[in-house]
């Protein structure tokens, strides 16, 4: 196992992981042989990252009794919002590569991350996702960090801890995702960037290949078919059994 790469939550390696997604981001996969991460504060919910009120109000609690307690201590509201501000940055600094435990055979997760239920479900593991990672030449500019946990679904209003960073955490609402996260914490002494990507082993990463169209599976499966032989990759191609002729 990549030592680069931390599991977490006592998820267990072996667990089949799926990647939906269109057919042009399938494309950039296996042309590039890269990853793509999103910023955490890119992913689309303004909640991703987010601290619960809870400890928020437990925090400002705090704060608040150290200036009774302490006259000197003043500019309360700047320092509040100061902390605020880094909780802010803290998602700048976390990339999210999203997976579901959600297999093929869900035409739910096709109609929600292919357009028009038309594209690409990547099968793989918790293993070979956190084996693929080709190491990079220690760059003094760029540090990355990768932890894989599963994500877990909070109420956002009465939560009072966190066992996980926050950006492992989301709403009850997107619990049918059945979400395994790979995070990178990404330190960089230059800036950081809107999105990152990551080069990996394809041969690790994918076990088998699914594909659905709306039009016709077995087109799409042959186009796919020759595009990873083109670029010499050896994986089985399928289309999920719930794509059959409807007979009357």
């Amino acid at each position: 196992m990549n030592n680069d790469v931390t599991i977490l939550n006592n998820l267990d390696p072996n667990q089949i992981i799926y990647r939906f997604m269109g057919l042009d981001k399938f494309i950039y996969l296996i042309c590039r042989k890269k990853l793509w991460f999103t910023r955490g504060d890119k992913l689309g919910d303004e909640h991703e990252g987010s601290l619960p009120k809870k400890l928020v109000d437990a925090r400002n609690e705090r704060l608040d009794k150290e200036v009774l307690q302490n006259p000197k201590f003043s500019k309360i509201q700047e320092i509040k919002r100061k902390f605020e501000n880094g909780s802010r940055l803290y998602r700048q600094t976390r990339f999210v590569s999203c997976w579901t435990r959600n297999d093929c055979e869900s035409l739910l997760m096709w109609k929600i991350y292919t357009p028009n239920s038309t594209g690409v479900a990547i099968k793989s593991t918790v293993k070979r996702l956190s084996e693929c990672f080709i190491r990079q030449p220690n760059d003094f500019f760029e540090r990355k960090y990768m932890t894989i946990s599963e994500t877990i679904y909070e109420d956002y209003i009465d939560t009072d801890q966190l066992e996980l960073e926050q950006i492992f955490y989301k709403r009850h609402a997107y619990a049918y995702e059945n979400e395994i996260r790979a995070v990178a914490s990404f330190l960089s002494t230059i800036e950081t960037p809107d999105k990152m990507e990551t080069d990996v082993d394809l041969d690790v990463l994918i076990d088998k290949i699914y594909v659905l169209s709306s039009q016709d599976s077995n087109i799409l499966k042959g186009l796919v078919e020759n595009l990873i032989c083109k670029y010499n990759l050896s994986k089985e191609v399928l289309i999920p059994r719930f794509d059959i002729k409807a007979y009357f």
